[in-house]
């Protein structure tokens, strides 16, 4: 089972649907129909591309996470886990109580390479409400800002 962006255009090299992004990472990965996966879209905070889907083919021996481009639809990370892990540690309802922000907060996640995440294969929870913004990392941390990953720290 996948959870699909709500957005549902059709892919023009702009834009895709998750089942799109599913179908280039299961093709470039080989990996065969059948095994669950899951994907999330991932707003970017910084750069040329706007977005990318995070995937994550989970068989019995092991799990396959993958980032491929909403702009390009290209392959442009994967790593292969023995463990049996999920595209998200933490879920967005668990993220919206640790940021505190009330019920209706919204939630979107997000990345750039900061101190709270170095990876896309980690994106975070930006949690909202009117101008006030936080960020959870998928290990649970509130980040009142994504700072800047500087040498030795």
């Amino acid at each position: 089972m996948y959870k699909e962006s709500k957005r549902n255009p059709s892919w023009n090299g702009v834009d895709m649907e998750a089942t799109t992004a599913i179908a280039i990472a299961r093709r470039a990965l080989q990996i065969p129909e059948g095994v669950p996966v899951e994907a999330v879209r991932v707003r970017l905070l910084e750069g040329p591309a706007q977005a990318y889907f995070l995937i994550a083919f989970r068989s019995t021996e092991n799990t396959t996470l993958a980032c491929v481009s909403d702009d390009s639809g290209e392959l442009q990370s994967s790593v292969r886990s023995a463990k049996d892990v999920s595209a998200l540690t933490v879920p967005a309802e668990r993220a919206r109580g640790l940021a505190a922000l009330g019920p209706n907060a919204r939630l979107e996640l997000v990345w750039k390479p900061c101190r709270a995440s170095l990876s896309m294969l980690y994106p975070i929870w930006e949690v909202s409400e009117g101008v006030r913004a936080v960020y959870v990392d998928q290990q649970g941390v509130v980040w009142k800002e994504l700072e800047p990953k500087r040498p030795g720290g």
